[in-house]
């Protein structure tokens, strides 16, 4: 996010002083996650607005994903860090409709697909009924944010996300910090 005193890696947080030798990289990576993502998630669940909240919260899963899982492919990715770190997508039917009909739908048609829809007003994370799967996004940020704080309590996790940044923001990062 640019401001008029520079690129922004997470509020608060200029590229130009982020430093990858830093034991708080982690921890930047999420505030970068909660301030961008997250938070504006929450404040239009908040608002009433479902579906911006869910494409937020969809679109920090997917952050998630690539700075915590790798490179490996988008979907193996994606559909491992649900399996693995969000109670509600544990069993592979559950991760694999948030991969197509929410992700996917999202990202490459500006939909949900298959009839597949956010609700507020869910009492869980995720239902299927009659065959349409439902996400409560409110409760899926809630998922989000209890993972990133069980990962980033595991060393080896923190390491890997520091050196993920160090890839990805290559172009952002000052010649300096690289």
């Amino acid at each position: 996010m640019r401001f008029e005193d520079g690129l922004y890696f997470a509020p608060g947080v200029r590229f130009i002083d982020l430093d990858l030798s830093a034991a708080d990289l982690a921890d930047k990576w999420w505030s970068r996650i909660e301030g961008f993502y997250l938070s504006p998630a929450r404040t239009a669940a908040d608002a009433g607005a479902g579906f911006a909240s869910g494409v937020l919260a969809v679109s920090a899963l997917d952050a998630m994903a690539r700075i915590v899982v790798g490179s490996s492919q988008v979907r193996v990715r994606f559909k491992r860090f649900a399996n693995e770190n969000l109670p509600s997508f544990v069993a592979d039917e559950a991760a694999e409709a948030l991969w197509d009909q929410f992700r996917n739908g999202l990202v490459h048609e500006g939909r949900i697909k298959d009839g597949a829809e956010f609700t507020l007003e869910s009492p869980v994370t995720l239902a299927q009924i009659d065959d349409v799967w439902r996400i409560n996004p409110a409760r899926l940020i809630d998922e989000l944010t209890n993972a990133a704080e069980s990962l980033l309590r595991d060393e080896s996790v923190r390491e890997a996300i520091s050196m993920r940044i160090a890839e990805d923001f290559v172009k952002e990062l000052p010649r300096r910090a690289v």
